[in-house]
């Protein structure tokens, strides 16, 4: 089964200016993403969708492909990513390249390993699924428990206010980091126009590994722990 990478990279972004090259770690935030898939023992081919062609160029000598730029009609901050794996895999049909299954990984997850790209490959494999993505454990002080709306001045609690739950005794709950990993067959991705096809497979990953770089305070925490491995 060939499976090819995706790593979507458009140039603007509102958060953090120039964020795929910001530096975070010693390295251009994307080439932790690339040197993640590079290092994939089950990853054919490793492609970078964007609008830049500085971009492009940085990732080109990286040893990642990029091949064209991106139109700008689905380049913009509200692009759904949909449209972006569509336009890669109809080119990858123009040009006569096959495709099984497709591997999203968005330049946002620093700390996303090559490791964790083959945990995911293997799952994919082995789980009988169409999809799979990657899952990171919500923290206790997240969960429904412990939440409230907020009216005003005033707190509504969303549950039982004499049902109080100790930590360990709160259901554990997940949530999708980023995220990190996204696995679909290229086939029904086309023809659905959809990412996430039952039945739907995961891993879940690690608090660490999951960070995903939205603000300047995610690239700061990122940025000290890549700079801590690098000790």
């Amino acid at each position: 089964m060939k499976f090819i990478a995706l790593i979507p990279a458009r140039g603007g972004s509102i958060g953090i200016p120039n964020k795929n090259l910001t530096i975070c770690g010693m390295l251009p935030l994307i080439d932790h993403t690339i040197n993640a898939a590079l290092g994939s023992k089950y990853l054919c081919e490793t492609y970078v969708s964007t609008d830049s062609g500085d971009i492009a160029a940085h990732c080109i000598s990286k040893g990642a492909e990029a091949p064209f730029l991106r139109p700008a009609e689905i380049s913009g901050s509200e692009s759904p990513m949909i449209d972006v794996a569509e336009h890669f895999l109809n080119w990858c049909k123009s040009v006569g390249k096959s495709v099984d299954a497709l591997v999203l990984l968005q330049p946002t997850s620093p700390l996303r390993k090559a490791h964790h790209i083959d945990e995911a490959i293997e799952h994919y494999l082995d789980g009988g699924c169409n999809s799979l993505v990657s899952l990171v454990e919500v923290p206790h002080n997240y969960r429904a428990q412990s939440q409230y709306e907020v009216n005003g001045r005033l707190l509504k609690e969303l549950n039982d206010s004499n049902q109080r739950h100790v930590r360990q005794n709160k259901p554990k709950r997940y949530s999708r980091n980023g995220p990190a990993i996204l696995i679909t067959n290229a086939k029904l991705l086309l023809s659905s126009k959809k990412f996430y096809l039952d039945p739907i497979g995961f891993i879940i990953m690690d608090k660490r590994s999951s960070i995903d770089i939205d603000d300047s305070t995610d690239l700061e925490i990122a940025n000290l722990l890549l700079l801590n491995d690098e000790k």
